[in-house]
Protein backbone atom coordinates (compact mmCIF):
# COMPACT_ATOMS: atom_id res chain seq x y z
CA UNK A 1 0.00 0.00 0.00
CA UNK A 2 1.32 3.35 -0.82
CA UNK A 3 0.92 6.18 1.66
CA UNK A 4 1.97 9.83 1.52
CA UNK A 5 1.60 11.66 4.72
CA UNK A 6 1.51 15.66 4.70
CA UNK A 7 5.09 16.27 5.63
CA UNK A 8 5.03 17.15 9.81
CA UNK A 9 5.51 20.00 10.81
CA UNK A 10 7.27 21.34 14.57
CA UNK A 11 3.97 21.93 15.92
CA UNK A 12 2.46 18.62 15.48
CA UNK A 13 1.76 17.11 19.07
CA UNK A 14 2.43 13.31 17.74
CA UNK A 15 -1.27 12.53 18.83
CA UNK A 16 -3.10 11.43 15.61
CA UNK A 17 -7.65 11.51 15.38
CA UNK A 18 -9.33 9.24 13.07
CA UNK A 19 -13.10 10.43 12.61
CA UNK A 20 -14.93 7.74 10.21
CA UNK A 21 -17.92 6.21 9.57
CA UNK A 22 -18.18 2.84 7.32
CA UNK A 23 -18.34 5.13 4.26
CA UNK A 24 -15.16 7.31 5.01
CA UNK A 25 -12.79 7.95 6.99
CA UNK A 26 -10.31 11.07 8.09
CA UNK A 27 -7.61 11.30 9.93
CA UNK A 28 -6.19 14.32 11.57
CA UNK A 29 -3.42 15.26 13.98
CA UNK A 30 -3.14 17.81 16.60
CA UNK A 31 -1.02 20.95 17.15
CA UNK A 32 0.73 22.44 20.00
CA UNK A 33 0.41 25.99 19.35
CA UNK A 34 -2.46 26.18 17.01
CA UNK A 35 -6.15 25.99 16.95
CA UNK A 36 -8.07 23.03 14.68
CA UNK A 37 -6.87 19.65 13.84
CA UNK A 38 -4.77 19.66 10.15
CA UNK A 39 -4.89 16.30 7.80
CA UNK A 40 -2.09 14.07 8.00
CA UNK A 41 -3.38 12.62 4.18
CA UNK A 42 -4.12 14.99 1.36
CA UNK A 43 -7.52 12.92 0.60
CA UNK A 44 -9.98 10.61 2.60
CA UNK A 45 -10.14 7.52 2.72
CA UNK A 46 -13.68 6.31 1.62
CA UNK A 47 -15.45 2.90 0.22
CA UNK A 48 -15.13 4.72 -3.21
CA UNK A 49 -11.39 4.87 -3.32
CA UNK A 50 -11.45 0.98 -2.84
CA UNK A 51 -10.82 -0.94 -6.50
CA UNK A 52 -13.84 -2.51 -7.76
CA UNK A 53 -12.98 -6.01 -7.45
CA UNK A 54 -11.96 -5.06 -3.56
CA UNK A 55 -15.73 -3.88 -3.01
CA UNK A 56 -17.44 -6.50 -5.19
CA UNK A 57 -15.20 -9.36 -4.28
CA UNK A 58 -17.43 -11.39 -1.47
CA UNK A 59 -20.68 -11.52 -3.67
CA UNK A 60 -22.56 -14.55 -4.70
CA UNK A 61 -20.93 -17.62 -7.14
CA UNK A 62 -22.67 -20.15 -8.92
CA UNK A 63 -23.14 -23.50 -8.46
CA UNK A 64 -24.28 -26.75 -10.73
CA UNK A 65 -26.69 -29.17 -9.87
CA UNK A 66 -26.25 -32.89 -9.29
CA UNK A 67 -28.19 -33.75 -11.60
CA UNK A 68 -29.10 -31.55 -14.98
CA UNK A 69 -27.64 -28.99 -16.62
CA UNK A 70 -29.35 -26.17 -14.08
CA UNK A 71 -27.43 -23.45 -13.07
CA UNK A 72 -28.26 -21.37 -9.45
CA UNK A 73 -27.43 -18.51 -7.62
CA UNK A 74 -25.21 -19.30 -4.35
CA UNK A 75 -26.00 -17.35 -1.08
CA UNK A 76 -23.77 -14.09 -0.22
CA UNK A 77 -21.69 -15.10 2.77
CA UNK A 78 -21.85 -11.29 4.08
CA UNK A 79 -23.77 -8.43 2.94
CA UNK A 80 -21.93 -6.59 0.53
CA UNK A 81 -21.73 -3.40 2.69
CA UNK A 82 -20.55 -4.96 5.72
CA UNK A 83 -17.69 -6.35 3.36
CA UNK A 84 -17.18 -2.70 2.29
CA UNK A 85 -16.75 -1.42 5.75
CA UNK A 86 -14.64 -4.15 6.68
CA UNK A 87 -12.41 -3.22 3.56
CA UNK A 88 -12.54 0.28 5.12
CA UNK A 89 -11.41 -0.75 8.39
CA UNK A 90 -8.77 -2.28 6.99
CA UNK A 91 -7.26 0.19 5.25
CA UNK A 92 -7.54 2.28 7.71
CA UNK A 93 -5.79 0.35 9.68
CA UNK A 94 -2.57 -0.15 7.63
CA UNK A 95 -2.55 3.92 7.31
CA UNK A 96 -1.91 3.70 10.61
CA UNK A 97 0.26 1.06 11.06
CA UNK A 98 2.30 2.92 7.86
CA UNK A 99 2.13 5.96 9.88
CA UNK A 100 3.05 4.41 13.54
CA UNK A 101 6.45 2.63 12.03
CA UNK A 102 6.98 6.35 10.20
CA UNK A 103 7.51 7.08 13.71
CA UNK A 104 4.77 9.42 12.89
CA UNK A 105 2.31 9.65 15.94
CA UNK A 106 2.46 8.09 19.28
CA UNK A 107 -1.11 8.32 20.67
CA UNK A 108 -4.31 7.80 18.58
CA UNK A 109 -7.85 8.56 19.50
CA UNK A 110 -10.52 6.88 17.47
CA UNK A 111 -13.84 8.60 17.15
CA UNK A 112 -16.52 6.60 15.13
CA UNK A 113 -20.01 5.10 14.85
CA UNK A 114 -19.96 2.16 17.16
CA UNK A 115 -20.45 -0.61 14.56
CA UNK A 116 -17.11 0.76 13.01
CA UNK A 117 -15.26 1.65 15.76
CA UNK A 118 -16.02 -2.19 16.80
CA UNK A 119 -14.56 -3.33 12.88
CA UNK A 120 -11.55 -0.61 13.24
CA UNK A 121 -10.51 -1.94 16.93
CA UNK A 122 -10.50 -5.22 15.40
CA UNK A 123 -8.64 -4.45 12.40
CA UNK A 124 -5.59 -2.68 14.11
CA UNK A 125 -2.06 -4.75 14.69
CA UNK A 126 -1.33 -4.96 18.62
CA UNK A 127 1.25 -2.47 18.20
CA UNK A 128 -0.80 0.61 16.99
CA UNK A 129 -3.62 -0.80 19.64
CA UNK A 130 -1.68 -0.65 22.40
CA UNK A 131 -1.27 3.81 21.57
CA UNK A 132 -4.87 3.98 21.13
CA UNK A 133 -5.42 6.44 24.57
CA UNK A 134 -9.39 7.60 23.96
CA UNK A 135 -12.25 5.98 21.76
CA UNK A 136 -15.48 7.52 21.28
CA UNK A 137 -18.39 5.46 19.90
CA UNK A 138 -20.08 9.02 17.87
CA UNK A 139 -20.63 9.38 14.21
CA UNK A 140 -18.66 13.00 13.91
CA UNK A 141 -17.63 12.12 10.17
CA UNK A 142 -19.55 14.47 8.33
CA UNK A 143 -18.78 17.70 10.96
CA UNK A 144 -16.16 19.98 8.93
CA UNK A 145 -12.92 20.08 10.84
CA UNK A 146 -13.67 23.28 12.44
CA UNK A 147 -16.22 22.31 14.42
CA UNK A 148 -14.08 18.52 15.73
CA UNK A 149 -11.90 20.11 17.80
CA UNK A 150 -14.32 20.66 20.53
CA UNK A 151 -16.26 17.16 19.84
CA UNK A 152 -13.27 14.57 20.00
CA UNK A 153 -12.03 13.59 23.16
CA UNK A 154 -9.63 16.11 25.60
CA UNK A 155 -6.49 13.42 25.04
CA UNK A 156 -6.00 14.85 21.39
CA UNK A 157 -4.43 17.63 22.57
CA UNK A 158 -1.33 18.01 25.40
CA UNK A 159 -3.32 20.43 27.37
CA UNK A 160 -6.47 18.87 27.59
CA UNK A 161 -8.11 21.35 25.00
CA UNK A 162 -7.60 23.02 21.94
CA UNK A 163 -5.26 26.02 22.08
CA UNK A 164 -7.45 29.00 21.89
CA UNK A 165 -8.81 30.62 18.73
CA UNK A 166 -6.94 33.88 18.54
CA UNK A 167 -9.72 36.85 17.37
CA UNK A 168 -8.82 39.30 14.68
Amino acid sequence: MDVEFVPPDEAATGRWVVVADGARARIFESHHHAPGLRSVLGYELTIDRLRDHERWSDRAGTGHQRVGHGVHSMAASTDPSDHQHELLAKEVAAVLQHGRMAGRFDALLLVAAPAFLGRLRRALDPATRRLVVAEDAHDLSRLPEHELEHRIPAEAWPQGEPPPRRMG
